[in-house]
């Protein structure tokens, strides 16, 4: 009868644990899976704000992932109310699994994972892109290293504003000839025989 004792509660103990550690992996799904789908709204909406133009490829993954793990917060919520509805049959007397957690488990199981990797996706996708946008700076600066375009001679500094691009753009005085001096010279020693 003592060790009939000791088989139950260890059975209650290892019950307990089963339950607890299962609905404990749950909620942190769905918080991972609420915290993904709020960090993918705000990362969209600062980078709209930043751009205004957003990489296709990178909108879809992102897309796709707030779709998986808002469908991952959705199944978990039904795991909740589903479970509570098979602890009641439990404590009826109905010991029979329940089909219907075990199909949104498996279907939680997917669509956490595939929320994963088409977030792993878009992090390498934008890793891609700002290597493409840093690569493309190196040779924009590596063409206007003098911190200026170059325009017939003239270095003309890119700024915020256009302060500086009139004495940038001056036209340059042309230089009198030699028949303007000799003008010039004739005229006056006209004005110095007058006198």
């Amino acid at each position: 009868m003592n060790d009939n004792f000791k088989a139950q509660e260890i059975h209650k103990v290892a019950l307990s644990g089963f339950v607890n550690n299962s609905l404990e992996l749950d909620k942190i799904i769905i918080t991972l899976s609420v915290a993904s789908v709020g960090g993918y709204i705000t990362y969209i909406v600062k980078y709209l704000q930043l751009i205004s133009k957003i990489d296709i490829v990178i909108l879809l993954f992102i897309s796709l992932s707030i779709l998986f793990f808002l469908a991952t917060s959705w199944i978990v919520l039904e795991i909740f109310k589903e479970n509570r509805k098979y602890l009641q049959e439990i404590l009826q007397g109905n010991y029979d699994d329940s089909p219907k957690l075990d199909k949104l488990d498996n279907l939680k199981d997917i669509s956490f994972k595939l929320g994963i990797i088409f977030s792993l996706l878009f992090a390498i996708m934008t890793v891609v892109d700002k290597f493409n946008l840093n690569e493309m700076e190196d040779k924009l600066s590596k063409t206007t290293k003098s911190g200026g375009i170059n325009f017939k001679g003239n270095d003309i500094k890119v700024n915020s504003s256009v302060n500086g691009l009139g004495s940038s753009m001056k036209p340059v005085n042309p230089k009198p000839t030699n028949s303007g001096n000799s003008n010039s010279n004739n005229q006056e020693s006209k004005q110095s025989n007058d006198k």
